[in-house]
């Protein structure tokens, strides 16, 4: 499955990150692993709103090179040093949490489930958080990151729906019915 939205949601992070609005970088991965697993993890807040999220997670090292990359999944982050900010930490954890909330496939990429819990944990752990959310919720329409859930469709409206792409189609073999290349040149049968 393409990952679609990945390069865009990267660029609407790396506009806070060169804003300096990703938070100050931790100094080891035991002050990431109190913060994450004491703070976020078992906070009231996200036993509420993510009552089947991780419980724990385990904070490794990543590689240190600057082409590295960081992971995150519903059982352990692993973090290379450029990602020891809260921002990119939330990032990371978001990648568990909305693939545990959702289910697979849907948080396992950079779609709309995935965004809207990152939305949600950046609003509630990070300093000036609503604030922060809100410059990234712009971000993200600026970049035309889908980032809530796709409203449902009536049976009538998806039946119109695919009414009219099945009339697209048609128009579109029609007109390649009709056109024939010889040598690069375009034009019509007769």
């Amino acid at each position: 499955m393409k990952d679609a939205q990945r390069g865009k949601v990267y660029a609407a992070e790396n506009y806070l990150h060169k804003e300096g609005l990703s938070g100050a970088r931790f100094g080891d991965l035991e002050a990431i692993d109190r913060w994450v697993n004491s703070q976020v993890l078992q906070s009231t807040w996200f036993i509420k709103h993510f009552p089947n999220g991780p419980k724990y997670l385990r904070i490794l090292p990543g590689r240190q090179k600057t082409s590295s990359w960081a992971y995150g999944s519903t059982e352990l982050l692993r973090l290379p040093l450029w990602a020891w900010t809260p921002l990119t930490i939330l990032h990371e954890v978001s990648h568990g949490v909305s693939r545990l909330k959702y289910g697979y496939p849907f948080g396992a990429k950079h779609n709309w489930c995935f965004t809207k819990t990152f939305l949600a944990l950046i609003k509630h752990f990070m300093p000036q958080g609503k604030e922060l959310s809100t410059v990234l919720r712009k971000q993200y329409v600026a970049r035309r990151v889908r980032h809530r859930k796709p409203p449902l469709l009536s049976e009538k409206t998806r039946y119109e729906r695919q009414q009219r792409g099945y009339a697209l189609a048609a128009e579109l073999q029609e007109k390649r019915n009709n056109e024939i290349i010889d040598f690069g040149i375009i034009g019509r049968r007769n």
